[in-house]
């Protein structure tokens, strides 16, 4: 049954891709590191294109931990998390460039990641620095907080949306979905990795995809850490993307994508990707 799932879910990324129907991209940020744009591969993270450094008209530099796509407007929109410019701040991207232009912030909590609803376009977000649910105005970047999450502040922290409007989100080592209105997280199930989700996006088809490498969870995780402490000094164990080591932000922490079951929360390595990615969103292609 496993093997049988396995030829669909390649056919169904294959059939995608043949039709051009949508992209991958990722993006680079974790911890302040360089801000870079992808097109991934979907079966295995792989990398199909490097669109290019995620630069301003004067060549400041943005990493980001958070993409999303706004269909009403045919916007990229990214948060800057702790860039080396303009942290933790709402920006547009230019997909086929990697263009960064500036919109607002910085935000009163420090976002992990995004989510834009596919009837209102309403933009919400989950905090690394809070327990709290927020929307973000596209046109200022202010962030409002609307509702109390009852977690405490995310670690790993992804966050994206279902094309059916159920907003889904990853913390410590579980995904949840979230009241919109409420901000209230009701638990799905645990995800079964190593590490932290960063970063969520679903697929035209409303298939779930993340960024694994956020720092080390609970269960065999943690027992591994415990034993080898030196191994895990670049992890994330405070937040969305905070360097636990202190060291240096171009270290290049490891990154794998996964596939992730809304109905059980139990998600699956696809492949090893690129290092530091920390955002993900799906783009109809052109």
């Amino acid at each position: 049954m496993k093997y049988l799932f396995c030829i669909l879910f390649f056919v169904c990324v294959s059939l995608t891709s043949s039709h051009g129907q949508s992209q991958l991209y990722a993006a680079t940020g974790f911890a302040g590191s360089t801000g870079e744009l992808y097109i991934l591969n979907p079966a295995d993270g792989s990398v199909i294109t490097d669109v290019g450094p995620l630069n301003d008209l004067q060549g400041h530099n943005y990493g980001l931990t958070g993409l999303r796509y706004d269909a009403s407007s045919g916007i990229l929109y990214g948060i800057t998390g702790s860039s080396l410019t303009s942290p933790n701040s709402l920006v547009i991207v230019d997909p086929d460039t990697a263009l960064v232009t500036y919109i607002g912030g910085p935000f009163g909590s420090r976002l992990s990641d995004i989510a834009i609803d596919p009837f209102s376009f309403i933009m919400f977000g989950v905090s690394g620095s809070s327990k709290y649910f927020y929307t973000v105005d596209k046109l200022t970047g202010l962030a409002v907080r609307i509702g109390d999450t009852t977690l405490p502040p995310k670690r790993g922290g992804g966050l994206a949306e279902t094309s059916r409007g159920v907003v889904y989100g990853t913390n410590d080592g579980s995904l949840y979905t979230y009241d919109k209105i409420t901000g209230v997280a009701t638990a799905v199930g645990t995800l079964n990795l190593i590490s932290f989700v960063d970063a969520l996006a679903f697929s035209p088809s409303n298939t779930l995809y993340g960024i694994e490498g956020g720092g080390t969870v609970t269960g065999d995780g943690a027992q591994m850490m415990a034993e080898d402490p030196e191994t895990w000094d670049n992890t994330d164990m405070t937040g969305d993307d905070t360097d636990a080591g202190g060291s240096d932000p171009n270290s290049n922490r490891e990154r794998w994508l996964v596939l992730i079951d809304t109905t059980t929360g139990a998600a699956t390595e696809l492949g090893y990707t690129v290092g530091n990615l920390n955002a993900l969103a799906f783009i109809p292609a052109p």
